[in-house]
């Protein structure tokens, strides 16, 4: 097995210790089903209007008395889509292990009476796309048991008023080299999250790179904005203790959110009312 630091750091082990688990980052096909689920269109239904994703969208403007300025303002994208229904992340999570000296990175347990042979597969595959191979353990081993899980799927980020440096920082690396168009709506969600105050922020590791969690502890808010277009703002009304435990499954599908915005025109005024 490869398991060199470098690729352990990249599945979203930064300094494992024994117990820790992440949901791996998506660096391939199963991976990606696995952190973010996948869609199936339907494309012999009719097709029905559907917003795609917001863009920075700027103009010329002539000023009374001659002369112009730069208007920038953000678009919501809607177009004419096959339905598609959304089928939810397997959120197969790692944990890391220390058994005689070795380090070893196991998943959790799964009996072939109480697993389909689905789960099984995808499991397997998931150890093949990150690190090239993968031993399947029998009851002989059973002494071997896994270790008390600590979730390290979220990083505080820096105390401070504003964070907003740090929180552009890590915006900046998932988003890539998104125009931008793409990117300038995305930079700006976050920072009007970022300016509202949050008691603090967590950004995401490994298969939740692509989410930052706001914390007002004194709404009982914890708002997780997404990094990527097209997607949702996720809003959980529990303490962030309970929030970050939730699995990437339990957070898009699990039906635990206070509510879930849309990336849409109406986006800050929705925000403002629960946060404000």
């Amino acid at each position: 097995m490869d398991s060199t630091p470098d690729r352990l750091v990249r599945v979203g082990f930064d300094d494992p210790v024994e117990g820790d688990a992440v949901l791996p980052s998506a660096i391939g096909p199963i991976t990606r089903f696995n952190a973010e689920g996948r869609y199936i269109v339907h494309r012999d239904r009719p097709k029905e209007e559907r917003y795609i994703t917001t863009i920075e969208w700027s103009w010329e403007q002539w000023l009374p008395g001659g002369g112009t300025e730069t208007v920038t303002d953000y678009k919501a994208i809607y177009r004419s889509c096959y339905p598609r229904t959304f089928v939810a992340p397997p959120a197969i999570e790692l944990t890391f292990m220390a058994v005689v000296g070795s380090g070893y990175i196991v998943s959790d347990e799964l009996l072939w009476s109480s697993a389909t042979s689905d789960e099984v597969q995808h499991a397997v595959n998931v150890f093949l796309e990150l690190f090239g191979s993968c031993d399947v353990r029998t009851q002989d081993l059973a002494s071997v048991k896994p270790p008390p899980i600590r979730r390290v799927n979220w990083h505080l980020l820096p105390s401070g008023q504003y964070p907003w440096s740090a929180i552009r920082e890590h915006v900046q690396q998932a988003i890539g080299r998104r125009s931008a168009r793409y990117a300038g709506p995305v930079m700006w969600r976050h920072q009007v999250l970022g300016l509202l105050e949050p008691d603090a922020v967590y950004v995401g590791a490994g298969g939740f790179r692509d989410y930052v969690a706001f914390v007002f502890p004194k709404k009982k808010l914890a708002i997780l904005e997404s990094t990527k277009g097209g997607n949702a703002t996720y809003v959980f009304g529990d303490d962030w203790q309970t929030v970050s435990r939730l699995t990437k499954a339990e957070v898009l599908t699990g039906g635990l959110h206070r509510d879930r915005i849309i990336h849409g025109s109406d986006w800050e005024d929705r925000i403002r009312r629960l946060v404000v």
